[in-house]
């Protein structure tokens, strides 16, 4: 008999993520549930150069649905050539999560894209089956595509990239889940990235240990989520963790919206789009209030602010977009504009953005994808019990917040650089904007001196796999708007270099100089980065 959850007002929401077990109490229907662990691959969509290929394994639900994992086959190939390996386990599976990264070594493959098959052998004591890649019904089962570089990713010394923005399996509930803390932490380095920001959702980290639809008053679980980010980073491997929460708070208009918080080791509660009680979907927080709450040693920012919201969640759980009042409280770091994609939510976010900033309000802008445990594919349910679909947004890493640091830092310095702006973000191409002005050299975030002399400078890189130099421009705000001061022309800049060089003007500006590139590859794919403001 199948364990179907005992709180009937429990729903489903489209456009959440790929949990295949969970089923209406009454009305058990569903085309993509199978009496079977799910059982899913993953890999990054990119890899450093002389990095092995990590290639992870997550079993979920096995505790419902025992099994025995006989063995793992990988393959990459390019052109001709190709690398595999088999892994013999041979190990039985009763738990919820059960997970684990393997390595292909691929270093005697060439430079580019490979294509990359991952095969496991089960058994249920009567049965042996394979699975190729993941064994959701109604989704492609297709090989993953990996960039295997033959460049470093873009970056000037002093810069450290990172992901501002996703979840983990802490945030497991009826309709999503994340990956575990230990898989970030050891991917992210193959990536190129330095440090992680786990967000998981305020209406999920309240959950009792075991058990999803009810509230913990003693908050284990965040404790926990707590407790092993501090173990992971002191074993000195991989990425460097930050705790956080994306916490759910009521705007100006009454409608939920997100907001990051980052290192406040105390919990907020915010369950009003958690879709566990039937109507009731008013947060505990508006913006204000929750922001009274946080440390003023914690990062906040507004998440994906005018990223649109599908009909069913403003219907079911009241999401919302972030208003202007929100959007404008000073105690807020910055605004994460950027979820995943160049998308309508980052035009309208970027256009807003610019507005503000040239009245003379000082906001950061930032980056994350919102992933959720898919590095290379995101595996999505798109009509609750009828379809799933994947693409490849939100995909871990893929734009990512690069913060100014010293050669050795840790967290504080990670946080208090996020909250001073001191940062740009990019899917790619590397800048470094500064001003030179009374013998010192200023960037991102730091504060010039009005009417002075200068010269502003600005650096960029990029390579083949993001594509050479398209578009560069260095912009100002003034009493007039927003003003070009200087901008890229492959014509009348011949002397700039098409993957890596500098462009300088004499300081123009009244409020702020901020910058933006555009890259192109030979097959017309573009790629962005834009940074943040120096201030008069």
């Amino acid at each position: 008999m199948i364990d179907f959850p005992s709180n009937p007002e429990l729903i489903p929401i489209a456009g959440l993520y790929a949990e295949t077990h969970y089923r209406f109490r009454f009305f058990p229907f569903s085309r993509y549930f199978k009496h079977e662990a799910e059982v899913i691959f993953d890999t990054p969509f990119r890899i450093e150069p002389d990095t092995p290929l990590p290639v992870s394994i997550i079993i979920k639900d096995a505790n419902q649905y025992p099994l025995r994992l006989i063995d793992v086959c990988f393959k990459a190939s390019i052109e001709s050539e190709h690398a595999d390996k088999t892994f013999q386990l041979n190990t039985d599976i009763k738990i919820p999560l059960w997970y684990q990264i393997f390595e292909l070594d691929v270093s005697s493959l060439p430079a580019g894209k490979l294509t990359v098959t991952a095969r496991a052998r089960l058994s249920d004591g009567r049965n042996t089956w394979e699975v190729n890649q993941d064994n959701h019904s109604l989704l492609s089962q297709a090989p993953f595509k990996v960039h295997n570089a033959a460049d470093p990713l873009p970056g000037f010394s002093g810069w450290s990239a990172g992901e501002l923005h996703c979840h983990s399996e802490y945030g497991c509930d009826h309709v999503e889940f994340g990956a575990p803390l230990e898989m970030y932490q050891q991917m992210a380095p193959a990536m190129g990235l330095k440090w992680i920001a786990v967000t998981d959702h305020s209406y999920n980290l309240d959950d009792m240990p075991e058990d999803y639809l009810t509230d913990d008053p003693e908050l284990r679980k965040w404790a926990d989520f707590l407790e092993r980010i501090d173990v992971l980073n002191n074993s000195g491997n991989g990425a460097l963790l930050l705790p956080g929460e994306e916490l759910t708070c009521r705007s100006e208009s009454g409608k939920n919206i997100h907001l990051l918080v980052i290192d406040n080791t105390e919990f907020l509660h915010g369950s009003g789009d958690g879709a566990q009680k039937w109507l009731l979907t008013r947060s505990e927080n508006s913006v204000p209030e929750a922001l009274e709450k946080i440390k003023n040693t914690s990062f906040t920012a507004a998440a994906h602010p005018l990223v649109p919201v599908n009909w069913l969640q403003r219907l079911l759980v009241k999401r919302g977009k972030w208003g202007n009042s929100d959007l404008n409280e000073k105690r807020i770091d910055g605004w994460q504009i950027c979820n995943g994609m160049w998308d309508i939510g980052f035009t309208s976010g970027l256009k807003k953005w610019i507005g503000e900033i040239n009245r003379g309000k000082r906001i950061n802008i930032y980056a994350g994808n919102d992933a959720h445990g898919n590095f290379n594919r995101f595996r999505q349910v798109k009509i609750p019990m009828l379809t799933l679909h994947e693409n490849s947004d939100h995909l871990f890493g893929k734009i990512t917040t690069r913060i100014r640091v010293a050669d050795k830092y840790g967290k504080s310095e990670i946080i208090n650089n996020l909250k001073d702006g001191k940062s740009y973000i990019s899917d790619g191409p590397a800048i470094e904007l500064s001003i030179f002005q009374k013998n010192k050299t200023l960037f991102s975030g730091d504060i010039a001196e009005k009417n002075a002399t200068g010269s502003i400078r600005l650096r960029y890189k990029t390579s083949q796999e993001f594509g050479q130099l398209k578009l560069l421009r260095i912009l100002g705000g003034s009493s007039n708007g927003e003003i070009t001061i200087r901008q890229y022309n492959p014509k009348s800049d011949p002397f700039c270099k098409l993957f890596e060089g500098e462009i300088s003007s004499p300081l123009i500006g009244s409020k702020y100089i901020r910058a933006e590139i555009e890259t192109i590859t030979s097959s017309g794919k573009t790629h962005r980065a834009f940074a943040n403001p120096i201030w008069f």
